[in-house]
């Protein structure tokens, strides 16, 4: 059952930042490099419909409330791997929602970047992601930040995240690697009279860009996670609504028939 999402009915007028939303700041901004842009703030959300309301309490942004947070990034990777860490691990570190404002499903094509948004109400993981439009975004599309909402729970205690935090793997990019001694085997050392041991077979090689057939909703596997980080949607394997959206918004833009299959003529123009 998808979590409840609080938006802004904790709103506080003089308030300030979350001590669990400043931890959860510190972290994200030690772990990428991220810059604070900002935190508690009593204002209106920045869009037309809350501007012509100002005094209506659902126009608040979050950012009245102390729990949201936008940290900007110079490294796009950065905040692509990011997203995929916090959307996967969402419910335990008790995130309610995030804004990618930057992400756009044709990889940096002519159309505009309205980005993409999670939202625990929808559901976890890829479930819970909306791919913006023209009509249906966060505002300020194209902007360089991440913009995360905690729970109350989780932000006004910090012992807490951080405990969930550090229980969950890091991204493989930033985790710590120690040098591993491999001690010689004795067994090996005697058959080969102390000579070195012959070489390890080598790696097989990468994987083609072969067109593997159609792939649309419902597929899964490896050719799956390969189109959905070409277009920038989640990439668990899984081909459900979500990447046929995406994959649809990125034909749009490429001018490929909207399908929402990757057939010969997206696979060809995804991979070459």
């Amino acid at each position: 059952m998808p979590r409840t999402y609080t938006g802004n009915s904790d709103a506080r007028k003089n308030g300030s930042t979350r001590p669990g939303l400043k931890k959860f700041m510190d972290l994200a901004m030690k772990r990428w490099g991220f810059t604070n842009l900002g935190a508690y703030n009593y204002r209106v959300m920045n869009n037309p419909k809350a501007k012509a309301d100002p005094t209506n309490p659902k126009s608040l942004s979050v950012h009245s409330t102390g729990r949201a947070c936008d940290l900007g990034y110079k490294d796009r990777k950065a905040a692509e791997q990011a997203w995929e860490w916090m959307l996967a691990n969402a419910a335990a570190l008790g995130i309610e929602e995030i804004h990618d404002y930057a992400f756009d499903p044709d990889g940096g094509g002519p159309g505009k970047p309205w980005g993409r948004g999670y939202r625990c109400s929808r559901g976890e993981g890829a479930r819970g992601v909306k791919i913006y439009d023209e009509k249906v975004n966060a505002g300020t599309p194209g902007g360089k930040w991440l913009h995360f909402e905690l729970s109350p729970e989780m932000a006004d205690n910090p012992a807490k995240l951080e405990a969930a935090w550090n229980k969950i793997a890091p991204p493989a990019a930033v985790a710590a690697t120690k040098p591993v001694l491999i001690k010689p085997n004795p067994a090996t050392v005697k058959s080969t009279g102390g000579r070195p041991a012959a070489p390890a077979p080598a790696p097989a090689p990468a994987a083609s860009n072969k067109f593997p057939g159609d792939i649309k909703k419902g597929a899964k596997g490896d050719n799956v996670k390969k189109v959905q980080q070409k277009i920038g949607a989640t990439a668990d394997g899984d081909y459900g609504a979500k990447t046929e959206a995406a994959v649809k918004a990125w034909q749009k833009k490429n001018k490929i028939k909207e399908t929402g299959v990757v057939d010969a003529a997206t696979w060809k123009k995804l991979f070459g």
